[in-house]
């Protein structure tokens, strides 16, 4: 039987991971945007109605003084989005029942008890295990989301003031 060298089977292994963290579709309609002000530098969190090269237009925001702002107004822009959650999930359900499992065995250990005083505590050793995996895991769930930049708009194609006319 082939082996096949360990940093080849880990590139394959981490090529869908690191393929599916990268994002390169714009923010649509409802999403959750940060966004700074050039002036005064202000933070503000909103729900985005509209996105152009020109204009950050908003449906909601609670801090906000206008739902509209001009692309220039606005340093830096981010969206909020959901990122693949399957491994981070497992990952977390992994260490989190690796760590209760611990806890766990110390916890089972500590019992110096004779006969039946300690029969309940070979319990602990599972239920740690599984306590610390589900913690762990939600752990990771909520951990699958991220601020990731918006590209800033292209750089205009030639002077919009050269606009022809039709002769009237």
């Amino acid at each position: 039987m082939k082996r096949i060298p360990a940093f080849v089977s880990s590139a394959l292994l981490l090529t869908p991971v690191l393929l599916g963290a990268q994002s390169t579709s714009s923010p649509v309609a409802g999403s959750k945007v940060r966004f700074w002000i050039a002036a005064g530098g202000s933070v503000h969190t909103a729900q985005l109605e509209r996105l152009t090269p020109d204009s950050l237009i908003l449906q909601s925001c609670a801090t906000c003084t206008t739902l509209r702002y001009a692309r220039a107004d606005v340093n830096h822009i981010e969206v909020f989005r959901a990122l693949p959650s399957g491994m981070r999930t497992l990952s977390g359900y992994g260490y989190g029942s690796l760590i209760g499992l611990v806890a766990g065995v110390i916890a089972a250990s500590t019992c110096h008890k004779l006969g039946d005083g300690c029969d309940g505590a070979i319990i602990l050793v599972p239920a740690g295990a599984l306590l610390g995996g589900l913690i762990g895991g939600i752990a990771g769930y909520l951990g699958s989301y991220a601020w990731d930049p918006v590209a800033p708009p292209p750089p205009a194609s030639g002077d919009s003031n050269n606009v022809t006319r039709s002769p009237q």
